[in-house]
């Protein structure tokens, strides 16, 4: 299932992509309530499409939570360690 972005977030999108061009690591920062996390899920989707490998660092259980359970709704697959 395709993810669809509100503009801003398809903005942030677009002015990463050219990192993931020229590096292996993002940081990516936004204001809270941005949508970060369906942000990286479209970003690591379209990735995934291309046979890449990704990784998606978090630094806080709740988060880990919110990710996994947005990646399920998409149907992402993926794990953690922790």
């Amino acid at each position: 299932m395709s993810i669809v972005l509100h503009p801003l977030q398809e903005k942030g999108l677009d002015d990463i992509r050219p990192a993931f061009r020229r590096v292996r690591r993002i940081c990516y920062r936004a204001p809270t309530g941005f949508g970060k996390t369906q942000v990286a899920a479209r970003a690591i989707q379209l990735a995934v499409a291309k046979g890449l490998e990704c990784w998606m660092i978090l630094h806080r259980d709740y988060l880990i939570e919110q990710t996994s359970m947005t990646f399920s709704q998409h149907g992402i697959s993926h794990s953690f360690i922790a």
